[in-house]
């Protein structure tokens, strides 16, 4: 997958190796500038912890462990909204905002369900709905407590 992702994404947006990966053992630069990961103590404090995703993965489970840098998911963010996108079709594209899941089904409820997971990108709106693109959780209302407009992909 990351020969795949190296020829027709990284190298269509402009970017140049080294690439974002999935074994980041591979670029000791890119691993030295991770974010500390930490783990809330019940006492209220931190201890560092070990993320494990791009620690030299067996295979790269469908994309998840990639590491990657600001420029380079900009890079991808800027092709994907450019007028010209490179990566994506028009038509993949607007489905990347169109409702996948049927309303009031066992998924939207079950989407429903799990509020608390992303309350805070809807700001805990309970008057806007949620639904899947294909580009992910996307709101079909504006948030009223946080203003996030609607038809955003979080």
């Amino acid at each position: 997958m990351e020969n795949y992702f190296n020829k027709n994404i990284w190298s269509c947006v402009g970017l140049q190796a080294p690439y974002p990966t999935f074994d980041i053992n591979l670029q000791p630069e890119r691993k030295a500038k991770l974010l500390q990961v930490t783990e809330r103590m019940p006492t209220g404090g931190l201890k560092s912890t070990v993320y494990a995703p791009g620690e030299s993965p067996p295979d790269e489970c469908g994309g998840h462990g990639l590491v990657t840098d600001i420029p380079s998911y900009v890079a991808v963010l800027a092709d994907i909204v450019s007028e010209s996108p490179k990566l994506l079709k028009p038509e993949t594209l607007k489905l990347m905002f169109e409702p996948q899941l049927k309303p009031n089904s066992p998924s939207t409820q079950g989407l429903n369900a799990l509020r608390f997971i992303y309350d805070v990108q809807t700001g805990s709106d309970p008057e806007v709905e949620v639904n899947f693109g294909l580009g992910g959780l996307l709101l079909m209302g504006k948030s009223k407590t946080v203003g996030t407009p609607k038809n955003t992909l979080l």
